[in-house]
């Protein structure tokens, strides 16, 4: 795994070739333009790497993976079979660190703690759902995937949260961001009346404001998707309902007002969490944390425009 270590602080870049961001590696490559594609005509031999102006992709995802052990792999391969996209291999995959860190909680017992930590209360017996998969139904989570049909989402577009964790008392959604942004907008305008009348317009139950004012002005599309199916959910089976948007220290440090203004109070729990607090909870409650902070001080987000790497957390 390339990392903050092993990369060029600046790699240089024209209008036709990009060198490979490996420390001592002269390779270029043609620049990709428009869209990316993962050809050999943009690999590095050396470092078997797909080249772009602003990243780099692993030809081998699992290079990406901090757990290489059969039962890890297994998971993760059937879970990617039914995922509607697959970035674990890209440099600064979101995916990568949502699998890497969440897998090591759980692996290592520390999923409990940690969304005590989160404020969750009576943690019991947590089950947790990479990107909805089921492990026990061996498919999509079933009750996300009426949730999907309530409020008029196809298959091939519905909601899919990073992470959704129930346990004997709540159904928790974690919206992992590192480097992307909470702004969204529909790409289809006939989604408001899906989205508002579905389920006798639950919608109005939730939100105080309405969906043009949340999803296109203040452009918190899919944060409204995650509050009103989760709070769906939540409803069926009785249970609390928490949103959680995990995001790096340094940005959406006004997501809770942004978002939580337009949220009905009562209804459940919206909060902005860290990576970085993450972290610390890991280091005061494991002994065996070592790997995860030199994982988490050493990521990049790939490099800016002018050719500059970007760190990712503050540790």
């Amino acid at each position: 795994m390339y990392n903050r270590i092993s990369l060029k602080e600046r790699v240089t870049h024209s209008s036709d070739v990009v060198e490979c961001p490996v420390k001592d590696c002269t390779h270029q490559v043609p620049r990709q333009k428009k869209k990316y594609i993962t050809s050999d005509t943009f690999l590095c031999p050396t470092h078997n790497i797909i080249l772009s102006p602003t990243t780099f992709e692993y030809r081998d995802y699992t290079t990406n993976l901090l757990s290489k052990d059969a039962e890890d792999l297994q998971l993760l391969q059937t879970i990617l079979k039914q995922k509607r996209e697959n970035r674990i291999a890209l440099s600064n995959s979101e995916d990568a660190v949502t699998w890497n860190m969440f897998r090591y909680l759980e692996r290592n017992q520390l999923l409990v703690g940690y969304l005590g930590s989160l404020g969750v209360r009576n943690t019991s017996n947590p089950k947790i759902h990479y990107w909805c998969y089921d492990r026990e139904q061996q498919h999509t989570y079933s009750l996300l995937v009426k949730a999907r049909k309530t409020f008029g989402e196809t298959p091939s577009r519905g909601s899919e949260p990073d992470l959704l964790i129930e346990t004997e008392n709540a159904i928790i959604l974690i919206e992992c961001k590192t480097g992307s942004s909470n702004n969204t907008k529909p790409s289809r305008v006939d989604v408001e009346k899906l989205y508002t009348e579905g389920d006798n317009w639950f919608f109005t139950q939730v939100f105080n404001a309405g969906f043009y004012t949340i999803a296109v002005k203040d452009r918190k599309y899919e944060l409204l998707r995650y509050w009103l199916l989760g709070l769906w959910m939540a409803k069926q089976k009785k249970k609390e309902f928490y949103l959680f948007n995990l995001v790096r220290e340094e940005t959406e440090r006004t997501i809770e007002h942004e978002f939580g203004k337009h949220l009905i109070s009562g209804k459940g729990t919206f909060k902005r969490t860290t990576w970085e607090s993450m972290y610390h909870f890991i280091k005061t409650s494991s002994t065996d944390h070592t790997r995860i902070f030199e994982y988490l001080k050493n990521q990049t987000l790939g490099y800016t425009s002018s050719g500059k790497l970007k760190m990712g957390y503050r540790l």
